[in-house]
């Protein structure tokens, strides 16, 4: 059996859609009063199809730029407008409700942009085999 040789790109993947199932289990929304909601009950799990259709193409070694890229950005914009709209105004002052798994959950979806960039880039200059050109 062949032992699999991944590319940085490839296990930043990996990482940041395990960071971002992590940050499904933490507090998205936290309240003054002490009540909280993590992002399974915020709806977050929907957002994972969008991790999961570059960890897809990197697991399979397909090459799909278009849906990686796609999918990886509309994830940062989908959890950063869900950040935006977590915000309140309360008596003339807006009031932060996002906890700190919403936050883990951005810095995912950015590093999945970067993994992805990287993982088009080091495909350009090895190859799908690792070999350089």
């Amino acid at each position: 059996m062949m032992k699999r040789k991944w590319f940085n790109a490839q296990s930043l993947v990996l990482t940041a859609t395990i960071l971002y199932i992590f940050s499904l289990f933490m507090p998205w929304i936290d309240l003054p009063f002490r009540a909280s909601a993590n992002g399974l009950s915020q709806q977050g799990y929907l957002v994972l199809f969008l991790f999961v259709i570059p960890l897809y193409f990197i697991l399979n070694e397909k090459s799909s730029r278009f849906f990686s890229v796609a999918s990886s950005v509309a994830a940062v914009a989908f959890l950063i407008y869900y950040a935006g709209e977590a915000n309140r105004t309360y008596q003339g002052e807006v009031v932060s409700q996002t906890g700190g798994g919403l936050y883990l959950s951005i810095f995912s979806a950015v590093l999945l942009v970067f993994a992805v960039f990287l993982n088009n880039i080091e495909r350009k200059r090895y190859g799908t085999n690792g070999s350089v050109k």
